[in-house]
């Protein structure tokens, strides 16, 4: 599904290719507020401990 009113972000291939944990977590932190903007309500991170 194709959603117009979020904003572009980089493919996650490129998330891979980089070595800045920084900036990956950044990513998901505006994916995650693009979703609660639009009403998707969900819970998603890799293992080990919570910060």
């Amino acid at each position: 599904m194709r959603m117009d009113s979020v904003g572009g972000l980089p493919r996650q291939m490129m998330l891979g290719a980089t070595s800045d944990p920084a900036l990956i977590h950044r990513y998901g932190r505006m994916v995650g507020a693009q979703c609660r903007r639009i009403g998707i309500q969900c819970q998603l991170r890799a293992g080990g401990r919570r910060q």
